[in-house]
């Protein structure tokens, strides 16, 4: 009887005991799958929020990529910029310089100007005074350079009356020199006027060549026999007439009136 009670109770306690045992096996796979499904789900989290994440950060280095092209194609564009107008200042610089020297130029011929202005009104207003006093020009010299007869060759004995002549001319600025070329009245009028020409041309070249008087102070005439300086009728008179006279008038001077 005892031993059917032991008996009984043993197999109660294998029976609780498998049962037990059963119960942990499920209750562990049940806490496993549980934590399998959780850490599934997290993962799966994860890996969604890493995806995510990814295109993102793919989109933002498209953006970045696509920035940076647009910067380069900037910078390009700056850099052509930036070369055009450099040459469009070193063609502003040539401009300028060739207007500078332009205008230096226009300075140079400005003052040029003012100068011919100023040596223009200095001769003007000589030529004013001589025209003031062109009455009063008075003969300061006069000489007369004789010829033999039909002849106009210049004889050495009178160059160096005419150098003096010259040196009053050039000593005044004023002055002039009137040669008047004369002849007796032998002969044809005609030829007179020609030889008297003759005559005077001869003073002239060496007034005009050998002592250097400027030629635009000097004043000529062939009067021929026309108002002779002396009398025909006698070989003294004739010889005088057989000349050129030379006259130096200044305005300065205080010798005879020049005839009007």
């Amino acid at each position: 009887m005892r031993y059917s009670l032991v008996s009984k109770l043993s197999v109660v306690v294998i029976v609780l005991a498998f049962a037990g045992g059963c119960a942990s096996k499920k209750y562990v796979r049940n806490q496993v799958q549980t934590s399998n499904d959780q850490l599934t789900a997290k993962v799966d989290t994860d890996v969604k929020r890493v995806e995510t994440n990814m295109a993102e950060i793919s989109d933002q280095v498209g953006q970045n990529a696509r920035a940076t092209k647009e910067n380069s194609t900037q910078i390009a564009t700056n850099a052509t910029k930036l070369n055009e107008t450099s040459s469009e200042l070193q063609t502003a610089k040539g401009e300028i310089r060739t207007v500078d020297g332009k205008a230096t130029g226009a300075m140079t011929t400005a003052e040029g100007a003012r100068t011919a202005v100023g040596e223009t009104s200095k001769r003007v207003e000589g030529l004013s005074s001589q025209f003031e006093n062109r009455n009063n020009y008075a003969v300061s010299a006069e000489n007369s350079v004789l010829f033999a007869f039909n002849s106009a060759k210049l004889q050495p004995e009178f160059h160096t009356i005419l150098d003096g002549l010259a040196q009053k001319v050039k000593q005044d600025p004023n002055a002039v020199i009137v040669l008047e070329g004369r002849t007796d009245s032998v002969g044809d009028p005609d030829y007179n006027i020609k030889l008297g020409q003759q005559r005077l041309d001869a003073v002239l070249r060496y007034l005009v060549i050998q002592s250097d008087v400027p030629i635009q102070r000097i004043y000529q005439l062939s009067l021929g026999k026309e108002k002779p300086v002396a009398d025909n009728k006698t070989k003294e008179g004739r010889e005088q007439n057989r000349a050129t006279v030379v006259r130096v008038l200044s305005p300065n001077a205080t010798g005879t009136v020049a005839s009007k």
